[in-house]
């Protein structure tokens, strides 16, 4: 003769009557087994996802770095052409200050663009190029870069840093903050709030840490846990995904840092963490 403990919920929503004794130790075995089961299986499809998130990326990668070399040329080209008529404006006595200007900032953006295409070539060495460097200098070198975008977009720049020296990976550093700038660009031109605005704060320490907000109303819930991934992109035919993807991944191997996001009331609020040695 069987007798029952009474109903009991196990979280599935039905209700279950449950016999005591060894009948009862029987049902919560195979209940505790099942669970286990679904939690093997889980962890297995979440494995499966991360090895095809590596796979993108490395194919990706592959392809990037290919096609950035093909970019070395032409840069090289650039900065002769440039070199070349400076040589020029000088010898003729043509050396007015605004034109000097201009070929500085051509200059400046040609050896930027050079530096990053050599930090991306070199990305499969995992190594990070440790050196000492101005924080606030690369900061400001990243937004002198995205000066004519954040003009174009009517951006408004509120700066939350002083200067540091830092014993880090600089072009690691600065790849990823051009990379979280722009998309933070594109948003707030994309979303046209009233008064475009982004923010970039860092604070000292061990870690240093790099926020960098906006005020574009943030990002939809569902994207969140997504956005970091390789080939997610809420710009469509704008963009490939890969930018963010990146950051994060140079965050990790280069700077052994992190690279996370969140909502604010405002907007979207990234924060960069990164491990280095502070220099007085």
């Amino acid at each position: 003769m069987l007798c029952f403990t009474g109903l009991v919920d196990f979280g599935s929503g039905a209700l279950y009557v449950l016999p005591s004794g060894m009948a009862a130790e029987a049902i919560f075995f195979a209940m505790a087994l099942g669970q286990k089961i679904k939690r093997i299986e889980a962890e297995r499809a979440e494995n499966a996802l991360l090895v095809d998130e590596s796979n993108k990326f490395n194919s990706t990668s592959y392809l990037l770095a290919g096609i950035l070399h093909q970019f070395k040329q032409p840069l090289v080209y650039l900065g002769t052409e440039v070199l070349k008529l400076r040589t020029q404006r000088h010898k003729s006595g043509q050396d007015d200050p605004q034109n000097e200007e201009i070929l500085g900032n051509m200059e400046n953006q040609i050896g930027g663009m050079n530096d990053l295409v050599g930090n991306f070539y070199s990305f499969y060495s995992q190594q990070a190029q440790l050196g000492e460097f101005s924080l606030q200098r690369a900061i400001d070198n990243v937004l002198e870069m995205l000066g004519p975008s954040l003009q174009a977009g009517n951006i408004n720049v509120i700066k939350g840093y002083q200067d540091q020296r830092l014993c880090a990976d600089e072009k690691a550093l600065k790849q990823i903050l051009l990379i979280l700038l722009e998309n933070t660009v594109s948003v707030l031109r994309e979303k046209q709030p009233d008064t475009p605005s982004l923010w970039i704060s860092c604070s000292g320490g061990h870690p240093v840490t790099i926020e960098v907000r906006d005020n574009a109303g943030g990002i939809v819930a569902d994207a969140l846990d997504k956005i970091f991934n390789i080939h997610y992109s809420k710009k469509q035919a704008q963009g490939l995904g890969i930018g963010l993807a990146l950051a994060r991944k140079l965050a990790e191997t280069r700077l052994n840092g992190s690279l996370t996001v969140h909502n604010t009331p405002a907007g979207a609020c990234f924060v960069l963490t990164l491990q280095s040695t502070e220099r007085s």
